[in-house]
């Protein structure tokens, strides 16, 4: 079975209650980073205080427990499958289950057959199309987006602000679905558009941010140029000085006022003190954009938290879609765009209680030049092959 929740409204603390429910003897809990595996043994703990618990991950090899907690890139070894056999586990759990179609994770279910599988993850939808609920038996057990959590009073309401993006996205050519990374960073990382950054972050920021960046260069870039401007700001990535449990433990007294980070905040990690986010990066992942955005919805009211402001770039590039597709589940056809830019301007979108959504008037007009026509689709492709062939492309190609 597979469970859908949007991140802070409990996938683990579910799970924890369905083992106890069906008195389960023998559970395997698995998760591709240490974070997710220590939060997840923390809430088992609490519900199951009795219960023989063990790791299996690094240096760590439990075997003769009732809860094992381990983590997939360990575990999927051959060596170390080899230890269990395939009835083992009567019950195991998949946190991330949109990594599931991985082949460590394939691997490993391909292993073990266990009287329940049960698959959690707060976003469903991958970038490549691979149906994750069929490798749960097409069994959607329960569902419960971020929308319906903001409505249960279980996550806060978010103000989210589109600013129209100070850097040229039509010119970084666009090979495989993605912008040149190089070509990206040159872009990103300029004073010009940290300057366009600051002076929108000044205005609408509250007392504890949390900023994506596309490189280590570039979250290193933003923090320097934040601390000249009076910021106290920290870069955290897997070269930096700071670690992100320090960075957190600083912004979240107050140490700190911004982290600028590059993919170690997406996924996993609960951040309830946080109360504004700041997207510096384009990402053409539903996946990311609500893993972000979802860093940043957990309440925290004994820090007078009352909402979640949403700060992001939005630039003239068709990939800048995705963003409102995943958040406001809009269609992906030109008529469905153009509905979706008729209600931003009528102030109609349909939205929780609480919750705020502007989009100035330069990114409006972006996105309505995006899709004036039908042509741009075709424009894109036939930009993407010259730019990867180095030539105008053959009717053919």
């Amino acid at each position: 079975g597979l469970v859908v929740m949007a991140t802070g409204l409990g996938k683990t603390w579910l799970a924890a209650f369905d083992t106890q429910e069906i008195n389960s003897k023998r559970i395997l809990f698995l998760a591709h980073r240490e974070e997710i595996l220590n939060q997840a043994e923390e809430t088992f703990n609490r519900i199951k205080p009795n219960a023989k618990i063990g790791s299996y991950k690094g240096t760590k090899r439990d075997k003769d427990v009732d809860i094992l907690f381990a983590s997939i890139q360990t575990l999927s070894r051959k060596s170390h499958l080899d230890n269990f056999n395939k009835d083992y586990f009567d019950y195991i759990i998949v946190d991330e289950f949109h990594h599931a179609a991985a082949r460590t994770y394939q691997k490993l279910l391909a292993h073990f057959t266990p009287k329940f599988l049960l698959g959690l993850t707060a976003t469903p939808e991958r970038t490549d199309q691979t149906d994750i609920l069929a490798l749960c038996d097409d069994n959607l057990v329960f569902n419960k987006d971020l929308f319906e959590g903001i409505e249960s009073n279980l996550l806060c309401p978010f103000d989210y602000k589109g600013i129209a993006d100070s850097v040229d996205y039509q010119a970084i050519p666009w090979r495989n679905g993605k912008f040149d990374p190089d070509e990206l960073i040159n872009q990103l990382a300029t004073q010009a558009r940290a300057k366009h950054n600051f002076k929108y972050w000044k205005i609408y920021h509250q007392s504890r941010t949390l900023a994506f960046c596309i490189s280590q260069r570039h979250a290193d870039f933003m923090a320097k140029f934040f601390e000249l401007n009076g910021v106290r700001s920290t870069s955290v990535h897997s070269k930096s000085k700071t670690t992100r449990n320090d960075a957190l433990e600083l912004l979240k007294n107050g140490e700190i006022d911004i982290i600028f980070s590059v993919d170690l905040f997406n996924e996993g990690l609960d951040l309830p003190a946080i109360d504004t986010v700041l997207m510096l990066r384009p990402t053409d992942s539903k996946i990311i954009f609500l893993q972000q955005l979802g860093r940043g919805l957990r309440k925290y009211e004994e820090g007078g938290k009352k909402k979640l402001v949403v700060l992001d770039f939005i630039g003239n590039h068709i990939s800048f879609f995705r963003k409102p597709e995943a958040l406001f589940k809009i269609g992906i056809t030109n008529n469905d765009r153009k509905e979706f830019l008729q209600k931003i301007k009528d102030e109609s979108l349909p939205l929780p209680k609480g919750c705020f959504v502007n989009f100035d008037l330069n990114s409006i007009k972006f996105l309505e030049q995006l899709i004036k026509d039908n042509t741009d689709k075709q424009l894109e492709i036939y930009r993407g092959l010259s730019t990867s062939l180095g030539r105008r492309p053959m009717l053919g190609e």
